[in-house]
């Protein structure tokens, strides 16, 4: 026989037991039923959670944690279906996140793009490409210091990267492209 309600330990009153809320799912089906009604259960967590709130953030991080690892491959398809909703929120998130790595705010980079007229500073073209991150101007900075240098396309920047921020090596590139021209 199944029960149909219960009665709240902390409130005493009677609540049905009908919803996902009210049961815990185990390996084995539906075992264990929470002890208190919804408003009760909140309100004790809340109690909990204003009393050690260190533990509760520190055990909710390795909770993810652990169920991340987990599930890889739900995780990704989780977050691959979040960002393709949430497509502009993303790709603004994204972008205000990796300015403030290079201590700018959108509206600093936004000056900074006018200031350069929209070109980028080494080879002076207009960024362009078919995703969106080909089509902006990149901060580029040294990678010894983290000083922030200037705004450039995503083929300088890599350029760059790829001969390690040498300008030795940019000359000698440079040299035999001359010399097989």
């Amino acid at each position: 026989m199944q029960v149909k309600s219960k009665v709240c330990r902390t409130c005493k009153k009677p609540w049905p037991i009908k919803t996902h809320f009210y049961k815990m799912v185990t390996k084995t089906g539906y075992e264990y039923i929470y002890k208190d009604c919804k408003k009760c259960h909140v309100k004790n967590n809340k109690k909990r959670r204003r009393k050690n709130p260190e533990h509760h953030r520190t055990y909710g991080r390795e909770y993810q944690r652990r169920w991340r690892k987990k599930h890889p491959g739900r995780m990704r398809r989780l977050v691959k279906a979040w960002q393709k909703k949430n497509r502009k929120h993303y790709l603004a998130t994204r972008r205000a996140a990796h300015m403030r790595k290079h201590g700018l705010t959108l509206k600093e980079y936004h000056l900074l793009v006018k200031a350069q007229g929209g070109r980028c500073a080494i080879c002076r073209k207009r960024p362009r490409g078919k995703s969106p991150a080909m089509r902006k101007l990149h901060v580029d900075h040294c990678h010894a210091t983290g000083k922030r240098r200037e705004l450039l396309c995503v083929p300088c920047n890599r350029g760059l990267g790829y001969f390690h921020d040498n300008p030795k090596d940019l000359r000698a590139a440079a040299d035999y492209l001359e010399r097989h021209a």
